[in-house]
């Protein structure tokens, strides 16, 4: 199953979660864009455990009291189940403007084909 079919299924069933993620599968990485807006790069962790990809973090309040809010703060985590051909030892991570930017390589593609061996 590809990465992006995964957080398909999440949408589906609406389970939508934050952050908000983009996925771009390209030939030879996956490009993950999670919008993080508000969050202090040294609030944000990013960890691979078990082939799971975690962005874990905080959006620490700005104001000690509020009238009125539509902004949410807090305690956030998303965990993906990275694909098989991701490869988790090559994952690198930029943070600008708001915006945590994952790029995982791809590993070389495991194929499904049947190969027979000979056995002498």
């Amino acid at each position: 199953m590809s990465l992006i079919n995964i957080l398909d299924q999440s949408l589906l069933s609406g389970d939508l979660k934050f952050p908000l993620m983009d996925i771009v599968d390209r030939e030879s990485e996956f490009t993950i864009c999670a919008d993080l807006p508000g969050v202090d790069k040294k609030d944000i962790e990013l960890f691979i455990e078990d082939n799971m990809l975690t962005i874990k973090g905080e959006k620490k309040t700005v104001l000690t009291t509020a009238t009125y809010s539509e902004r949410s703060y807090g305690s956030f985590q998303r965990t993906i189940t990275l694909p098989q051909n991701a490869d988790i030892n090559n994952i690198s991570a930029e943070y600008r403007n708001g915006v945590l930017w994952v790029t995982v390589p791809k590993n070389i593609e495991i194929s499904d084909t049947k190969i027979k061996v000979e056995i002498k």
